[in-house]
């Protein structure tokens, strides 16, 4: 008889190096509160993740019972970390109270006497909206929320009556958002020494071989059976390589052991080593997962066309992972085999001299037409290649959806929108600073067009601008309530925008990185100018906020250098790292 085993050789060092993976956590309970009700098990879940995301190869940054300050610096500290590196995972865990008000979350901090009404909750309580635009911020590959905080509400004056946390409308990209319980249900504090969601939680992140999807996944699945469908905890995900990525170390690949050998004493004669790997093309770099398929992670070679193999060491491929090449200056064609089941975002992104993706005709899931990636049934479009230089592009009448970056950082300088598209993916034209025009099908009933300009159908939403347009002032139709997220995004062409007094907000690097922009006009009917709004705006000097904006989100005018005067009502929430150093505030 045998027993199987995990092996992770000492040979395979250069293999190991491509695991190599920066982890960073913040963990926080909060339980002994004065002014609301004191909670059982937050302080011993905190203690306890901790150890176990040590445990797991995490640095972690522990508070127990912290105050609002402490609460946000630590966040803020969290998001350093993760900045300075892409190949970081970021891990947030908070347990104790939490509130949702007027369609926002926050995480009560200690004591919470000073919380007398809702309105305090916006300079008095950490908003669940900055933790997540923090870790998004930083730019990292992969960002874990987890919040034990839906038990419920503590406090009496609450007009909503809704009890812990809401699930937020929007996932940041890269997220994995974990709640102990659906909106509206209380999670249970537990009786023994975790509150049952963390109980579950940490027993699953403590099994060996899940994944961190498996992880999360099974906890749902604990926590729902043993409550009897009372409390179910919901999960919120943007990060498609969740399947293959594990929190801990990964196996690397298994092998036979007699079971009459000690696992402690092994012969390495015993061992049988794996299949030879030399149709692995050079600089390929893989992982294996659960002993069982492969994923690949990234290209370090100087090829011009990459095929990437269906096996490696006699496991199938069966996954690119996120920005896998992205940054990739000397690929010009990458062919895909027909095993491959999974394509992360961006996983072509920003490689300049990217000219073609090939599809081997068998895979079930996905296609290729004139070197552009489509799923199999060409209803999506997943990836134009940046280097391609086509000037224009039709998007097939098939395609009903335009995938996240499918068009990022293209050549390309008019692209033509059909009827049948019904959905646009998240920075989906971004980078592309040779865009001069999109164009939409007159017949379209979700996006319209005008003079190149991306609206939704009633032209209440502008979505993008492209970035290549040459004209210096624009002035937004009297029809737009809303300027979406990252619409004007790199418009270096612009220095002048005129914001009709029809619009209400302003969303998340609505005009970010549009350095030649020297003048802009706040009306007062805008209440909301969202996180790294105008960040990297260098030439504007002076911005005027009316006093109908109640909230201004972090970094809005973050690496404006030439920001030298801002007027600002006290009354307005401000994040942190909004305004320069260089500024001067008036408030009126």
């Amino acid at each position: 008889m045998k027993q199987r085993i995990v092996l992770i050789l000492l040979l395979a060092l250069p293999l190991m190096s491509i695991f190599a993976q920066q982890k960073y956590a913040l963990v926080i309970g909060n339980a002994n509160y004065t002014g609301i009700s004191k909670l059982n098990n937050p302080t011993n879940d905190a203690n306890d993740m901790a150890l176990t995301l040590q445990n797991l190869g995490f640095t972690v940054d522990k508070i127990i019972d912290g105050d609002l300050e402490k609460m946000e610096t630590a966040v803020i500290n969290l998001k350093k970390k993760l900045g300075a590196s892409r190949n970081s995972y970021g891990f947030f865990f908070y347990a104790g109270h939490g509130v949702q008000a007027n369609g926002q979350n926050y995480l009560i901090p200690l004591p919470a006497t000073n919380i007398q009404n809702e309105t305090h909750l916006r300079d008095r309580a950490v908003s669940l909206q900055f933790v997540l635009d923090s870790l998004s911020e930083a730019g990292n590959e992969l960002n874990m929320i987890v919040l034990d905080a839906c038990r419920d509400n503590p406090f009496g004056w609450s007009r909503s009556g809704a009890r812990g946390l809401s699930v937020v409308s929007q996932t940041p990209s890269g997220s994995i958002v974990m709640y102990a319980a659906a909106s509206g249900q209380k999670a249970d504090d537990g009786t023994g020494r975790n509150g049952l969601f963390t109980g579950y939680l940490l027993k699953n992140m403590k099994t060996t071989g899940l994944s961190v999807y498996e992880v999360f996944d099974k906890t749902m699945g604990d926590v729902k059976n043993v409550t009897g469908g009372k409390q179910d905890p919901e999960l919120s995900l943007r990060f498609s390589g969740a399947n293959a990525v594990y929190l801990g170390q990964r196996p690397m690949y298994i092998v036979d052991v007699p079971m009459t050998t000690p696992v402690y004493d092994i012969n390495p004669s015993d061992v049988v080593p794996p299949p030879p790997t030399s149709s692995v093309p050079d600089g390929l770099l893989y992982q294996i997962i659960d002993g069982k398929t492969v994923s690949v992670s990234g290209y370090s070679g100087n090829a011009t066309i990459l095929s990437i193999p269906e096996k490696i060491q006699g496991l199938t491929v069966n996954c690119i992972e996120f920005r896998a090449f992205s940054g990739n200056d000397s690929l010009t064609n990458i062919i895909i085999p027909s095993t491959v089941k999974t394509i992360s975002d961006m996983s072509f992104s920003t490689s300049i001299n990217f000219k073609s993706i090939t599809v081997d005709s068998r895979n079930l899931y996905y296609t290729s037409v004139d070197g552009v990636l489509f799923d199999k049934n060409i209803r999506t479009i997943i990836a134009y290649p940046a280097g391609k230089t086509t000037g224009t592009y039709n998007i097939p009448s098939t395609v009903t959806a335009v995938g996240n970056n499918a068009f990022f950082c293209s050549n390309l300088t008019n692209i033509n929108i059909p009827s049948t598209v019904t959905s646009i993916g998240d920075s989906a034209f971004s980078g592309s600073q040779h865009l001069t025009s999109i164009t939409v099908d007159t017949r379209n009933t979700f996006y319209a067009s005008v003079d190149g300009v991306l609206f939704n159908k009633n032209m209440k939403n502008i979505i993008v601008y492209p970035a290549g347009k040459t004209i210096g002032t624009y002035n937004i139709p009297s029809s737009v309530t809303s300027i979406e997220d990252y619409a004007f995004v790199e418009c270096n062409n612009l220095t002048s925008v005129t914001i009709p007094s029809s619009i209400t907000t302003i969303g998340l690097g609505a005009f970010r990185f549009c350095r030649n922009l020297t003048s802009i006009s706040i009306p007062s009917s805008v209440t909301t100018i969202g996180s790294g709004a105008f960040w990297g705006c260098v030439k504007l000097t002076s911005i005027s906020i009316p006093s109908s904006v109640t909230t201004i989100g972090h970094a809005a005018f973050f690496n404006c250098d030439s920001l030298t005067s801002v007027t600002l009502s006290r009354n307005t929430q401000v994040g942190d790292n909004v305004f320069p150093s260089s500024a001067k505030i008036t408030y009126r």
